[in-house]
């Protein structure tokens, strides 16, 4: 039964009626509806939160960064409402943006974990090593469970070669969650690393039983499977890849390597145009592409991306 837009709605009852409407994809409405009960409640932070999310998730964002702006000329110490912009400007690709609100986030409420985690992932990106890992280590310890800051703090030591201090992080986050994809992934990692393929072959394959739709442990798998020459079977983990993560391009690319590998010229033509019109900027390297070499360049030339 759908809800009726005339029905008598509150700042008190709305949530039901929001979570039913967008169920039913009716996020127009759901819009009308927010509008309705924000002119009547303009100065209610928790009615502010929920339209600013709506805004972020289903219609605007930009929008969605004015609300967090009420937020915050009712409640300037209000911390998560910098979050809030902080990841959207994050998902903009403002990164400095992003840390500037991060750092008001937790410059009015320490504690706050995540704006410390994600701010990390900015600073790691930009190669700041000491804010990485101040920012990893209050992660730490703030964070009631943190599996999550275990799995970047081990990440981001495998990534500078401190792979002893990665696998401990690892083996925290695993000792948390032993079925947490990200953590099976981060330990397959620092096994191949090691050697030790037949073992991070089988904690991918743990990590893809948990986590069907995380594409890099598909990846990665393959990219072992293609080091001993099993481009079939590396195939194959692809092909169940696309399957599960269908608007990857970097999954239909490397398919396309191993099928070359196969003699299997005009499906991998097939994975790269499907690649290209994914990710455009793959077609000028498919191009040069030396593991490419043989394929129907006619084809990738006309291209109109």
């Amino acid at each position: 039964m759908g809800v009726k837009l005339n029905q008598e709605i509150n700042v008190d009852n709305y949530n039901l009626l929001i979570h039913q409407l967008i169920e039913d994809g009716n996020i127009i409405k759901a819009a009308a509806i927010y509008e309705r009960i924000y002119q009547r409640n303009k100065d209610n932070v928790d009615l502010l939160y929920d339209i600013a999310m709506f805004h972020d998730e289903y219609i605007n964002q930009e929008k969605a960064l004015e609300f967090y702006d009420e937020i915050i000329a009712i409640e300037e110490t209000e911390a998560g409402a910098y979050y809030g912009k902080a990841i959207i400007y994050e998902e903009l690709e403002d990164f400095d943006s992003a840390v500037k609100y991060y750092k008001l986030a937790i410059e009015y409420d320490p504690g706050y974990y995540q704006a410390h985690l994600y701010l990390a992932d900015i600073y790691d990106e930009r190669k700041q090593d000491e804010l990485v890992e101040a920012h990893l280590k209050a992660a730490i310890k703030y964070e009631p469970d943190p599996l999550l800051a275990y799995n970047h703090y081990g990440s981001y030591c495998e990534s500078r070669d401190r792979n002893e201090e990665a696998m401990i992080w690892t083996n925290k986050a695993l000792e948390i969650d032993p079925t947490h994809y990200l953590s099976l992934f981060n330990k397959a990692v620092l096994y191949k690393k090691m050697g030790k393929l037949e073992e991070a072959i089988d904690l991918y394959d743990q990590s893809i039983l948990s986590r069907e739709t995380y594409a890099y442990s598909y990846l990665n798998q393959a990219i072992i499977y293609k080091s001993q020459d099993k481009f079939e079977k590396a195939a194959d983990v692809l092909t169940s890849a696309i399957l599960h993560n269908p608007e990857v391009s970097v999954l239909y690319y490397n398919r396309a390597i191993m099928l070359m590998r196969l003699g299997k010229m005009k499906r991998a033509t097939e994975d790269v145009i499907k690649a290209i019109h994914l990710s455009p900027s793959l077609k000028n390297y498919a191009m040069i592409d030396l593991e490419l070499r043989g394929i129907d360049q006619a084809q990738i030339r006309g291209l109109d991306v």
